[in-house]
């Protein structure tokens, strides 16, 4: 029952709007979803027109960006352009040969020995697949195959 007259009340009021714009004015009903004539973005016009903002970049993302800028340094007499980071792992180093007990310390401490020691692993073990690699297996003896196989699961 109710249904019934809310639709005969939408069909009037389309027929009234109907018979408005045939007399030529025209109306325009403001409501849910039909914002006001005036409100509305022209053609061409965007709503967002300086558009969404940049992301900002963490504390990390900025360093690392840092790190990776080439510096000129002189080494020995002569020029080269190093990154940011090799610069500070060269004098780190050399902090750390010349006695500097604070640098020796950091160097020393469990985690970065941890990380190191990890580091050293990966690149042994990249060497030794390379070395496996670069032989020619058909020019081994038994005993040389079996000393390469017994090193690499080892």
């Amino acid at each position: 029952m109710k249904n019934k007259t809310v639709r005969k009340q939408r069909q009037k009021k389309k027929e009234d709007e109907r018979e408005q714009e045939d007399e030529g004015e025209k109306l325009y009903a403001v409501g849910y979803g039909k914002a006001p004539e005036h409100s509305k973005f022209k053609p061409g016009q965007s709503g967002n027109p300086r558009g969404r903002p940049k992301k900002r970049r963490s504390f990390v993302d900025e360093l690392a960006a840092e790190m990776c800028k080439p510096i000129t340094v002189t080494e020995n007499g002569k020029k080269k352009r190093i990154t940011k980071q090799q610069a500070i792992v060269k004098q780190t180093m050399n902090k750390a040969m010349s006695g500097d007990p604070k640098v020796i310390a950091l160097l020393m401490s469990p985690a970065f020995r941890q990380a190191l020691e990890m580091k050293i692993e990966q690149q042994n073990q990249a060497l030794k697949r390379d070395d496996f690699d670069d032989l020619d297996l058909s020019k081994l003896s038994e005993e040389e195959l079996m000393k390469l196989y017994l090193e690499e699961i080892s």
